[in-house]
């Protein structure tokens, strides 16, 4: 009786044990998660925001052409910084964003480029704080076919996220303007691959407004449209069901 008793009662303390590690683990999980969100989140949000304001940027790294620029930017590889073909320009003030496609052997890259622009000694010169990118391979390709046959939204979701992404925020913080101010200016690209039946991207419209300019073009065999709009009412809050790719 008394073995049976012990017995039980190591399993009790076992138990106990065992709950108070649980414990002590989602403590330091909930302590871990207020540190991260308390200290390192806005530590990276400001990194991130000096990055697309261009705060980061210093003398040095003022280049006399683009080309050089992009050469400097380290998120990019050798072959992404060479444009390949430039698909769109737009620049308020001293900010400028140009979306290009670069190409390897075996990938391409969408390239949406951050750039700053001075004019120093009668001449303009250019620096790339920030990137944005989207590669392009074979294996890429049948995946966007995959998930198109999954999803008939994807396509909405796609453009939708895009739409609500702060690196556009360079562009529209470009002047004292109210409504730059409020980052109207969207754009993106989108796979062909992703539009269904009866969809199309000239079908384009987001709270039934049509896009500024829709650029056609080509990467390793597949068709892919660049979508501007200069001015986007709602830009912060885009959702699928704002949004409608069939003829009207």
């Amino acid at each position: 009786m008394d073995k049976e008793f012990k017995g039980k009662g190591n399993r009790l303390k076992k138990t106990m044990v065992a709950i108070g590690l649980v414990c002590v683990f989602f403590a330091a999980v909930m302590f871990l998660t207020k540190w991260v969100v308390l200290n390192v989140a806005p530590q990276f949000a400001d990194a991130v925001e000096d990055r697309v304001n261009g705060e980061n940027i210093k003398e040095e790294d003022y280049k006399d052409t683009i080309e050089e620029a992009l050469a400097s930017q380290q998120a990019l590889t050798p072959w992404q910084q060479v444009i390949e073909e430039e698909i769109f320009r737009i620049r308020k003030g001293e900010r400028m964003c140009i979306i290009y496609r670069a190409t390897s052997e075996k990938k391409d890259a969408f390239v949406s480029a951050n750039l700053r622009v001075v004019e120093k000694n009668g001449r303009e010169q250019y620096a790339c704080p920030s990137v944005s990118l989207t590669t392009i391979d074979d294996e890429s390709k049948a995946y966007d076919e995959w998930i198109a046959k999954k999803n008939q939204d994807i396509v909405k979701m796609q453009i939708a996220g895009v739409a609500n992404l702060a690196y556009t925020l360079f562009i529209n913080s470009a002047s004292d303007d109210e409504m730059e101010n409020n980052r109207t200016t969207v754009y993106g690209v989108v796979s062909d691959a992703y539009l269904t039946e009866g969809q199309s991207i000239y079908h384009l419209r987001i709270d039934d407004k049509s896009p500024d300019e829709i650029v056609e073009c080509e990467s390793r065999g597949g068709k892919y449209y660049f979508w501007y709009y200069d001015e986007l009412s709602n830009a912060t809050s885009v959702t699928k069901e704002q949004i409608t790719l069939t003829e009207q």
